[in-house]
């Protein structure tokens, strides 16, 4: 967030070239430039890891990797922590190498720095530890060596945030929050089957999956002190996050530049085999690469692509006279007025109306809007509208779907006793078979591009009679 505000504060003075939301485009630039760099790093750790070819490959899959691609666009935390602890991995390497204080250091310092970007961060603790047991040296120096990390960890973690310093309340209530958050059962699948069947299956391509697990195999059969470190980490992440249910797809993000180094180093140990070792290796590059390539591009594309929340809102301005009102969902509605904001119970919280306007869709004040609760859709009547005052009611679903809206009692209400007047739809008309985080309102799908011509959610405006 700090580094972000700096971000902003020097591009600035450009704003009023880029339009109203320029602070945004600001840090989807920032993460951007993150993630470009973390291929970097990630050349730098596996070419001293395991050598200058393996670290090459580890930064081309990651180059194209669709789920770090994906993300990249994004202005959240999770690109800039996969850096962070691509960072941290790098000086673990170097630890496990090179005994030296400096280096405990900077291995104490990156951990606190990775913590400070999202709280689990704080599970690379588990490699830099893992670097510092393989020395092997006395028990005392051994001990002394993880806890001079530790405690420059925890110092480094609460100097930059030091807002959890002066309203610890606030971070007991935060740390609290994240576990009820992963313990709440908003999807069936634990995280354990839903990060490799979704997050990494799709957002690797099934190539590039198998590619790191078969690198994990390998990892575990030679255990080099890289593997050890590698593993340390991928294990503790997974671990942890696996034991939630409401895991997001981007959760997967730090996990991404250690597997495909894995499976870069397995790759090459492969392909030595080989009686044409390079041929093997660029036969195999084709199989991995091509498919990431696709998938890249097709979402490229599509994104490019006005998103349906854009074409109701332009029909809602052109069609309904202000001080008319709407009723609408918040996530995959096209905008929101100031009165949701000051409820604060749709808005994370944000005060002020431009930032709200940013954290979902757009503010409004040419008209009011009734934002529809998710029991509201349950209704099979449409008197509590009526009564508010709603003339129009903008019908969407609330989870991302295949370009289908499911007839909830809401809709079949609308359907029966309301006039359809318009439809956007991000396909070409027909339910498709596409894939989403089921749990996270981006409207534009994980994989499964055919038949998708825009971004966002099918939308139905109704004008109650």
């Amino acid at each position: 967030m700090y580094v972000s505000a700096a971000w902003l504060a020097l591009l600035k003075p450009l704003f009023p070239l880029f339009g109203p939301a320029a602070p945004y485009l600001g840090v989807r630039l920032l993460d951007a430039a993150i993630g470009t760099a973390t291929v970097l790093m990630l050349y730098r750790l596996g070419r001293r890891a395991y050598g200058e070819f393996t670290g090459i490959l580890a930064a081309l899959f990651l180059a194209v990797a669709f789920l770090a691609v994906r993300d990249s666009h994004f202005a959240t935390i999770d690109i800039p922590l996969a850096f962070a602890c691509v960072a941290g991995l790098n000086v673990a390497i170097e630890l496990v190498e090179i005994d030296r204080a400096r280096y405990r250091v900077l291995g104490g310092l990156l951990v606190g720095l990775a913590a400070s970007v999202k709280y689990n961060g704080a599970l690379l603790l588990a490699s830099v530890t893992v670097a510092q047991l393989l020395h092997r040296r006395s028990n005392l120096r051994t001990l002394l060596g993880v806890i001079t990390i530790g405690l420059l960890a925890v110092v480094t973690f609460l100097l930059t945030s030091p807002f959890l310093l002066v309203d610890v309340g606030a971070f007991a209530a935060g740390i609290g929050y994240i576990f009820h958050h992963l313990s709440s059962a908003s999807q069936p699948e634990i995280g354990y089957l839903h990060i490799p069947r979704l997050a990494l299956w799709y957002g690797l391509d099934p190539p590039l999956f198998l590619l790191s697990i078969a690198g994990i195999a390998y990892a575990l059969v030679r255990r080099t002190k890289a593997d050890l470190i590698l593993l340390a980490f991928v294990l503790a992440y997974y671990g942890l996050l696996g034991a939630g249910f409401s895991v997001f797809v981007r959760y997967a993000d730090p996990l991404v530049p250690p597997l495909l180094l894995l499976g870069a180093r397995s790759l090459v140990a492969a392909s030595a085999r080989m009686a044409r070792p390079g041929l093997a290796t660029a036969f195999a590059l084709v199989i991995v690469i091509l498919p990431c390539l696709v998938h890249d591009l097709a979402f490229g594309h599509l994104i490019q692509q006005e998103d349906t929340r854009t074409q109701a809102f332009d029909w809602l301005s052109a069609h309904v006279a202000p001080g008319g009102r709407v009723a609408t969902l918040y996530f995959a509605g096209p905008s929101h007025d100031q009165a949701m904001v000051d409820r604060r119970n749709q808005s994370h919280g944000a005060t002020d109306a431009y930032v709200a306007s940013f954290l979902q869709n757009r503010l409004e004040e040419r008209y009011s809007v009734h934002g529809l609760e998710e029991a509201e859709l349950q209704n099979i009547t449409l008197s509590s509208l009526r009564s508010d005052g709603v003339q129009y009611v903008v019908y969407s679903a609330i989870t991302p779907a295949g370009g289908c809206s499911p007839s909830m009692p809401l809709r079949t209400a609308l359907q029966e006793s309301a006039t359809l007047r318009a439809t956007f739809s991000p396909t070409n008309g027909r339910c498709t078979d596409a894939i989403f985080d089921p749990i996270d309102g981006y409207y534009v799908p994980l994989s499964g591009y055919e038949g998708w011509v825009r971004p966002g959610p099918t939308i139905e405006i109704f004008a109650l009679r």
